[in-house]
């Protein structure tokens, strides 16, 4: 199936940075740094390795096209835990479930 023109114009645009999206892609690049980080730990120089961080790299790169391509300044939210204020049922707190509002980030690593 051929993509639409305007999915092949969402493809080929550059999608400015909108809300919270900069420290979104922070979050996930940071994530991605800590799995790297481990994979140079515990697996030995090889090109297994090396394609194991280039699919890390890709994973980055098309986990934020989703968001870059995906939202827009009506329906820019936030995908990550909220600040533990009473929540509705899908997570947001009345104070950062408006669109586009930054909820603070919340370790969420376990040891």
């Amino acid at each position: 199936m051929k993509p639409s023109q305007h999915e092949i114009s969402n493809r080929f645009t550059y999608h400015a940075p909108i809300g919270n999206q900069p420290d979104r892609y922070h979050a996930i690049r940071e994530k991605a740094r800590e799995l790297a980080l481990l994979l140079n730990d515990l697996c030995p120089a090889s090109r297994e390795l090396a394609l194991a961080y280039t699919e890390l790299e890709s994973a980055i790169m098309w986990a934020n096209a989703s968001i870059a391509r995906n939202e827009n300044e009506r329906n820019c939210r936030v995908t990550v835990p909220c600040c533990g204020r009473d929540t509705d049922k899908d997570g947001n707190c009345d104070i950062h479930s408006a669109p586009g509002v930054l909820r603070p980030l919340i370790p969420t690593i376990s040891k």
